[in-house]
């Protein structure tokens, strides 16, 4: 599908009390910051494993971190980045079941059926119709 990878990048924001500040940037956007994201998935979820690294809030909303914090934050981003593709990949395999899976995925929504499900039906009929025989 011709998707590019995305690129994680240190980027110098300025200087703090002591010495060079910097924000990981994910496609040229601070994580953090409400920019304009290709995927914004990708950016909350490395974004969320870059926040727990040390770091302050820019005006912006961008995360800051100190020069000695700095590959900290970048190796965050990058192992979280490789665990998403990884995710994506997978996904995008889809859900393949052998014959015996198949049948108690079937017997299970079969008979959880009989019972209230409340707003579960409509998800347990497309298992009984979609799980091959």
């Amino acid at each position: 599908m011709g998707k590019t990878q995305s690129r994680i990048r240190l980027q110098k924001c300025g200087k703090g009390r002591t010495e060079t500040e910097y924000t990981v940037t994910l496609d040229g956007v601070p994580l953090g910051c409400d920019g304009l994201f290709a995927d914004p998935a990708l950016a909350i979820f490395v974004g969320q494993e870059v926040a727990k690294e040390p770091h302050r809030i820019a005006k912006d909303g961008a995360m800051v971190f100190a020069y000695c914090l700095r590959m900290y934050a970048r190796r965050a981003a990058v192992k979280a980045l490789k665990e998403y593709e990884a995710l994506q990949v997978e996904r995008n395999k889809g859900v393949h079941f052998d014959r015996e899976q198949a049948r108690m995925l079937r017997e299970l929504a079969e008979y959880l059926m009989r019972g209230y499900v409340g707003p579960h039906a409509k998800t347990l009929e497309m298992i009984r119709t979609k799980v091959p025989r």
